[in-house]
């Protein structure tokens, strides 16, 4: 009896806890189902309504942690990234995002580049750079292992407008160029709308009216019939600053102006008000209808947001105080431009301390005040010195640009003549095909008119089979011969874009400086012709280097260089290098520190050896920041001596490393100091290496520094 109660009592517990797994099974499928709803519910409105949006959010978050959903709380941390984004507080959609990274899936490889993206968003525009290229280049690097086409096309999108944004221009056209292509393919909407606006920004930047035009009213177009991303408002905004760059067109530019107010979302309507007011009161100003322009700016400048905007207030302040110098009201153009300029003076706002200085200038120049005219006037000529530089800097961006276009189209035409080329060798092989099938089909012909008779069957056979060995080794030596070939055209190649592009780029740069100096030599200061000058030497040192250096490898090519094996001093020789970098030593500012033992001798060819120091030596000094320290460390191991330059610099990134010696990788930098860098030191190094019989090893580490080995056979030591 005792026996059947215990059993009946384990069948009861047994169903107790089934129906608990089962109910709360059951449970945390409808949580998931809800909290899957509400997203839902979230991202509708997200980007019209984020206040409403977020208040969905902490439903979802405090959902999703009771039931522990990782990919809820995933979603949720990343759509309050996008409030915060949509509210312009970055610093809150960063955090969150973060946050959303910790409950990232790893086999989600989407999931991880969605919020790299997210990332380099937020801080491209909280203006931290470096961050923000950070994440964008782990975008990129993720979709293109992963072979996400989605997210690769949203990289490069992403990359073309960081370098536009950074007045990298050549950069930029090189991913918006490739942004257009896939526009062309792409049906999604939200991207090519994206693409589209930023392209039209790009155009506009470089004064290509036309084009930026044409793909802003592409963008508008788009944007009218979504619902789900709205870029309207911005985009009238940008078409009313391209319509006001014509000077021609001012009613144009006012209208588009007005409505970017007009389509605005509520949550942003108020700074598009404001926003709108100060481009419409420019609009007046460069018409010099200073009343109207006077009137926009009052609107703006009574704007409660204004605060929230200090650019703005700096802009409106010098305009308002130029207003009331054009009325005679010395006083308050005076309180309102004194403002202005302090403002911009805090925020390095040159335009408008600049404008702020003309305008103090004139007014105390109308009152007599010569000597306080006399100082804004100094004060403003050096403002101006700032803007023309940067000015130029801008100049030489679009200049590259053009360049970039030219070796674009240059490069087309090499590939078109490349594959015409290929065209007739492909041409030629199939003829040689066609005619070995035919000697084939001749063959088995004449072998089956021979095999009855067996012994000459035989004797073919051997003679077949004899020849098959021939021509199997004339076929090893065939392909040998073409990947010596591949290697020749690489070089080739590389040996070609060095002269056209490298090589070129100095000459550009003196004729530039020349041109400069002939038509502006006598306004040029004494400082400027020595600074032009200065900058003559440095571009004719660095492209007579790269010229003795194309030399040297030409030369060994050409089998024109031979080792000459002698006993040799190394820490002497080591010693006599250091000595030809001590210009370049005291100017950073750095320590050398030879720890060659006295006395080290090597048998091997003073000159090579010396060259391949120097190369590691003047790079050791060109990536090590100023006050650094470098070594020169002789270690033994069991065969060889180990002679290695030891830096504490910038350092090399991994996946570099393994090409630094190939002449087509194309790896070269500036240095810490900007100094230049073509790579093709490192190549003969690798050269000379290898006529002396010795090896070179790398080790680097980013931000910690390099070490550059050369290994000599202990052997060879007398």
């Amino acid at each position: 009896m005792n026996k059947i109660m215990f059993y009946y009592i384990f069948i009861f517990v047994l169903f107790l806890s089934i129906s608990k797994k089962v109910i709360a099974g059951s449970n945390h499928f409808a949580d998931t189902a809800l909290i899957n709803k509400l997203h839902s519910e979230c991202k509708s409105i997200i980007y019209t309504d984020p206040l409403s949006a977020n208040i969905k959010i902490d439903s979802i978050i405090k959902l999703s942690n009771e039931i522990h959903y990782k990919l809820g709380l995933y979603k949720a941390y990343n759509s309050r990234g996008i409030v915060g984004f949509m509210l312009n507080d970055h610093k809150y959609a960063i955090s969150s995002y973060l946050k959303s990274l910790q409950y990232v899936d790893t086999n989600k490889k989407s999931q991880e580049i969605r919020l790299y993206s997210n990332l380099y968003l937020s801080y491209s525009l909280s203006n931290n750079s470096d961050s923000a290229l950070y994440y964008l280049l782990l975008e990129n690097k993720l979709a293109k292992q992963y072979k996400i086409e989605y997210w690769y096309a949203q990289s490069v999108l992403d990359l073309g407008n960081y370098y536009l944004n950074n007045s990298e221009y050549a950069n930029a056209a090189s991913y918006l160029l490739i942004v257009d292509e896939i526009c062309e393919t792409s049906k999604d909407t939200i991207y090519i709308l994206k693409a589209y606006s930023s392209l039209a920004l790009f155009y506009k930047t470089i004064d290509d009216f036309d084009k930026s035009y044409l793909y802003f009213s592409k963008s508008i177009e788009i944007d009218k019939r979504l619902l789900t991303i709205d870029l309207l408002s911005v985009n009238y905004s940008n078409m009313g600053e391209l319509f006001l760059r014509l000077k021609s067109n001012y009613d144009t530019a006012i209208y588009y102006y007005k409505k970017s107010v007009e389509v605005a979302n509520p949550y942003n309507k108020n700074q598009t008000i404001l926003q709108s007011n100060i481009n419409i009161g420019n609009v007046f100003l460069e018409k010099d209808d200073v009343d109207s322009s006077f009137y926009y700016y009052s609107k703006a400048y009574n704007d409660t947001l204004l605060s929230y905007f200090p650019h703005y207030k700096a802009a409106i302040l010098v305009n308002i105080g130029y207003y009331h110098y054009k009325k005679v009201d010395y006083n308050k153009a005076v309180e309102f431009l004194l403002e202005g300029l302090s403002l911009s003076n805090e925020l390095d706002l040159l335009t408008f301390n600049s404008l702020a200085l003309k305008h103090l200038w004139r007014l105390e120049k109308d009152n007599d005040n010569y000597k306080q005219a006399l100082y804004y006037h100094e004060e403003y000529n050096d403002v101006i010195d700032l803007l023309q530089s940067e000015e130029a800097i801008n100049k030489l961006a679009i200049i590259n640009y053009d360049k970039y276009l030219v070796d674009k189209k240059y490069k087309n035409e090499l590939l078109i003549g490349e594959n015409f080329k290929q065209q007739h060798q492909l041409f030629v092989y199939r003829v040689i095909i066609g005619f070995v099938i035919l000697i084939v089909i001749t063959l088995l012909v004449f072998v089956y008119l021979l095999s009855k008779k067996r012994k000459v069957i035989k004797e073919l056979n051997s003679g077949l089979t004899k020849n098959y060995a021939a021509l199997s080794n004339v076929n090893d030596l065939l392909r040998n011969q073409e990947s010596e070939l591949l290697v020749m055209l690489k070089n080739k190649d590389r040996f070609v874009s060095i002269i056209g592009h490298d090589l070129k780029n100095p000459f550009s740069g003196l004729l530039g400086l020349l041109e400069i100096m002939d038509s502006d030599w006598d306004e040029m200061d004494d400082k400027e012709k020595k600074e032009s000058i200065g900058l003559l030497y440095q571009s004719s040192i660095q492209t007579y280097q790269l010229l003795e250096d194309l030399l040297e490898w030409g030369k060994t090519q050409q089998g024109l260089i031979k080792a000459k094996f002698e006993n040799v001093d190394l820490s002497e020789l080591v010693d006599k290098v250091i000595i030809n970098y001590k210009i370049q030593l005291l100017r950073k500012k750095i320590e050398v520190e030879n720890e060659i033992p006295k006395g080290t001798k090597v048998f091997t060819d003073s000159k090579l050896s010396s060259q391949i120091f120097h190369n590691f030596l003047g790079n050791a000094i060109k990536y090590s920041h100023n006050d650094a320290s470098i070594f020169i460390k002789f270690i033994i191991t069991n065969n060889t001596y180990n002679i290695c330059v030891v830096d504490q610099g910038i350092g090399i990134p991994g996946d570099k490393i393994a090409t630094l010696f190939e002449f087509d990788s194309n790896f070269n930098r500036p240095g810490t100091n900007n100094e230049k860098s073509t790579g093709m030191g490192l190549i003969l190094c690798k050269e000379y290496s290898d006529l002396i019989g010795s090896k070179i090893e790398v080790n680097s580490v980013v931000d910690k520094g390099s070490s550059f080995c050369l290994l000599i056979d202990k052997i060879s030591i007398s």
